[in-house]
């Protein structure tokens, strides 16, 4: 087309599409390659006659081991496939619980049309994910084993302050704590201060209203007797001012040395820094050997860049950072991080030489801390709002080296124990990372501030001479907690679980669990075709002589109807019972459901093995009833149900999670029944699903700690040490209807499994929270969409892509195995159900043999911490 000026032509034709921007002549483009090309291009992950764990039906004594990240083939077959119409790719940063759930995309995606209808999109290939995903897949630290106990001293040693704490400072047995007070602790004697200083009585003349002290420090001693005895204290209006704290006396002052309120008072070797809010640093040296009047002098000033958002010194140079100029975390590419500074101020000379100065590599939140390994300290760590650690080098340049994605909440203090990061959060959490895999591997969590930020870390090392410990500090508004650094308690956890052996005795049940997504189907449905009039006895011989028996529904009631959702949402949860009596509940559903079940569970009970409804529960269509042998009940205790909410704003429960558990003998097991989110694109909000699910704080009362793992107390999912999560998770196959159907024709099942969503999560992304649980191999047609009444998939205008929409997943340990799984072609429903039955060891633990067990443990456990406080006491020399 011609170009004509904008005069001559008042109101220009609209741009032909495509032609217009060809040239004269051109040829047409190709059509996009149909997608039966693509089996030729993917490579094959997985099999349908292997499960996902090898040899979890058979093999006893296997270990599986998660593989690497595999190619991505997403963007391989995007590369291939025309793209969907609506555009929307299948992971977002929704893949892990948004920090604000009300309000994040995958909340909104289930807030629509969504919640009451399934998928309204096609099938296809896999879309390229965006770059945040990808980011998450591969840097994200896997959290799945970490041990959640806090590892507490004994007694446990914390200083709080009702006023909060403005400064504190640690050396081997002494910790001070300070606000207009000055609070001296001696952590080896008593939990009350030994001494205690006001501001008033330190003969300095305050000028502001509320002084208080603002930094504090112990400076270096002059001989190894005065080392630990002296500390610093700077103040709001800029003093600095010296406290024995033997005796409890102002041994020394400086009085306005800054003209600002001091942030930081640093100590490197037998040097101490002096920083106050506008960026002046005062360097003192202390003369070292027998005291010959004030060992203290000043070496020099220097002043720092405004704006510091933290400095800390390492390796005898000072670290500082300010905050990024675009400080947006979804910020566009090219935008830069915080600016690194590195000063030498010990330097030998008259002058210190000019700083280093690096941005990170890309784009960061503001930097709130920086560290070392001690036992590698060539690499410096430096935390960021945002949840980013970068990695730093240092030699005749500061360099950049890494920026790493793993943790989804602001990181605002590190410290390097050994050869662990400890990292706090905002959400007052501690995260102790080992950096050695890639991704990093989270080996311990807990909360050790709830509901306040974990603004500080700060390793002893000089404890390791004066008490024989290495203790790690936290620090919140308001309180100060002493961490065992070494963790003695997950070595000891660990090495116990390695001899259960030496102290328990085991004994063999079976379970059995039924997934059914029953459309709001009435149990009078089960009659006519024998699939559908014996679709329950089938499922309850399908393992002989169970223990357990689970039923998960979901969809009892349709979830279409507002008025009967609408009075469960207003009358709440009512389906709790115990003794096998079902309470009144909104919808006469349940009931019927629950008499149908307990009937069933009857015609197959005999006069040895009679038995006994443990509980029930609905939320909102979802509908689980358990039973367990008369002969068990006895062997049972923590017996509790639960609901956690996962429809509009977690509060409209449409979709979520039911959770039963129990502890048999000395075995605590969890069973979950789920429905995850709909639609074919939204697996970034089935992950966040997931991810809320399993990490809900407090689903369960805390119990007995015995039969739960990882330090937990049983109020959480992974505290129990088996874990079955069953449901409709509404997974699908990244394929076109068309191709799955021919795959299905010909029995390809394993050409159908490798585009599979859920194994796809659980092979590649390594912040998935399922990404340690096992399947058994699945050698049945997907499961979903029939037309009810018929053997045919949906043949509805949607004409939706088949796919394993029902699942039945476990815990990956060698004492829990699964014995068969299987569907069932009732077709009342537009889903067909599928059971497993799961081979259960549990223990009974002898609590004598325990203790001698526990008694060697302990013993070598002393071996091991000797040998772990000399090393660390040779990385420390010359701190």
């Amino acid at each position: 087309m011609a170009n004509v000026p904008p005069v001559d032509v008042p109101k220009p034709p609209l741009p032909q599409r495509k032609g217009s921007m060809q040239p004269a002549g051109a040829a047409p483009p190709r059509l996009p390659v149909r997608q039966n090309s693509i089996a030729s291009t993917a490579t094959s992950v997985a099999s349908s006659s292997s499960a996902l764990r090898p040899g979890s039906m058979t093999d006893d004594s296997s270990t599986f081991h998660p593989p690497p990240p595999p190619t991505r083939s997403a963007t391989t077959l995007s590369a291939i496939a025309p793209p969907k119409r609506n555009g929307i790719a299948p992971v977002k940063r929704g893949s892990l619980p948004p920090r604000h759930p009300d309000t994040s995309s995958s909340s909104i995606q289930r807030s629509g049309s969504t919640e009451f209808s399934d998928d309204d999109d096609e099938g296809g290939a896999a879309q390229p994910i965006s770059s945040m995903a990808q980011r998450l897949l591969d840097e994200h630290a896997d959290s799945s084993e970490a041990n959640r106990r806090p590892p507490h001293y004994s007694p446990d040693i914390r200083m709080s302050l009702a006023t909060g704490i403005t400064a504190f400072a640690v050396h081997g047995r002494y910790t001070c704590v300070a606000h207009h007070q000055v609070r001296i602790f001696d952590t080896t004697f008593d939990e009350q201060p030994i001494h205690t200083v006001d501001l008033k009585d330190t003969g300095l003349e305050f000028r502001v209203k509320d002084p208080r002290v603002t930094a504090m420090c112990f400076r270096p001693g002059e001989t190894a007797e005065q080392e630990g005895r002296f500390v610093w204290c700077g103040t709001k209006d800029g003093h600095v001012w010296e406290l024995d704290v033997m005796t409890a006396e102002v041994t020394g002052q400086r009085p306005s040395i800054h003209s600002g309120a001091v942030t930081h008072i640093l100590r490197s070797q037998n040097h101490i820094l002096t920083i106050d809010e506008i960026g002046k640093v005062h360097v003192f040296e202390v003369a070292q050997g027998p005291p010959k009047g004030d060992p203290v002098k000043l070496l020099r000033t220097l002043r720092l860049s405004d704006k510091v958002t933290f400095a800390k010194m390492i390796g005898g140079k000072l670290w500082t950072a300010t905050a990024p100029a675009v400080r947006s975390t979804t910020t566009s590419s090219g935008a830069r991080g915080p600016a690194i500074r590195v000063y030498d101020p010990c330097a030998a000379g008259s002058t210190s030489p000019p700083a280093l100065m690096a941005l990170t590599s890309e784009w960061t939140g503001a930097a709130t801390s920086a560290t070392v390994m001690p036992m590698d300290p060539d690499k410096v760590f430096l935390g960021h709002e945002g949840g980013y650690v970068s990695i730093w080098t240092l030699g005749s340049e500061v360099e950049c080296l890494q920026v790493l994605k793993v943790s989804q909440t602001d990181i605002l203090s590190l410290e390097g124990v050994g050869d662990r990061l400890w990292a706090g959060n905002r959400k007052g959490q501690i995260h102790v990372y080992d950096i050695t895999p890639k991704p990093w591997i989270v080996t311990n969590v807990w909360t050790g501030h709830p509901d306040q930020p974990v603004h500080t870390l700060v390793a002893d090392p000089w404890g390791i001479n004066t008490t024989g410990r290495f203790m790690l500090w936290s620090c919140s508004r308001d309180s100060l907690h002493a961490w065992d650094g070494l963790l003695a308690v997950d070595w000891t956890s660990k090495r116990l679980t390695e001899r259960q052996p030496e102290y328990c005795d085991f004994r063999e049940i079976r379970a059995l669990v039924c997934s059914w997504n029953i459309d709001s189907a009435k149990p009078s449905e089960l009659s006519g075709p024998p699939q559908n009039a014996n679709f329950l006895n089938e499922v309850l011989t399908s393992v002989e002589s169970p223990d357990i028996i689970v039923f998960g529904f979901q969809e009892t009631i349709p979830l279409t109807d507002k008025k009967l959702t609408a009075k469960t949402f207003l009358f709440g949860s009512k389906g709790k019972d115990s003794g096998g009596a079902t309470k009144d509940t909104v919808s006469s559903a349940y009931r019927a459901w629950a008499d149908k079940l307990q009937s069933a569970v009857g015609q197959i009970s005999t006069p040895d093995s009679q038995y006994v409804k443990v509980h029930s529960e609905q939320l909102v269509g979802l509908f689980s009833c358990m039973f367990v042998k008369a002969s068990l009940k006895n062997s049972l205790r923590d017996v509790n149900i639960t609901t956690v909410k996962r429809g509009i704003g977690g509060i409209y429960g449409n979709k979520g999670a039911i959770f039963s558990r129990m502890v048999v003998d000395d075995t605590s097991i969890c069973f979950i029944n789920v429905h995850l989110a709909a639609g074919q694109s939204h697996k970034g909000a089935r992950n966040a699903d997931i991810a809320a699910i399993m990490e809900d704080k407090a689903i369960f009362p805390p119990a007995d700690t015995l039969p739960y793992v990882r330090g937990g107390d049983g109020t959480g999912v992974l505290d129990h040490e088996m874990v079955v999560f069953s449901g409709d998770l509404n997974y699908r196959i990244d394929q076109r209807r068309d191709l799955v159907e021919s795959m299905i024709d010909v029995g390809d099942l394993a050409y159908l499994l490798e585009r599979d969503q859920l194994r796809r999560e659980m092979r590649g992304n390594h912040a998935f929270r399922l990404r340690s649980f096992a399947e058994a191999p699945i050698t049945f047609p997907p499961t979903y969409k029939y037309d009810p009444g018929t053997d045919n998939y949906d043949s509805s205008e949607k004409r939706r892509v088949p796919a394993w929409c029902d699942r039945i997943l476990f815990t990956r340990t060698p004492r829990l195995k699964a014995i068969n799984y299987q569907r069932y072609e009732i077709n009342v429903s537009d889903h067909r159900p599928i059971s497993a039955g799961l081979s259960v060891q549990v223990k009974h633990i002898d609590p004598v043999r325990m203790r001698e067990v526990t008694k060697q443990v302990t013993t070598e456990w002393r071996v091991h911490e000797a040998d772990i406080l000399a090393r660390m006491a040779k990385a420390y020399e010359g701190h």
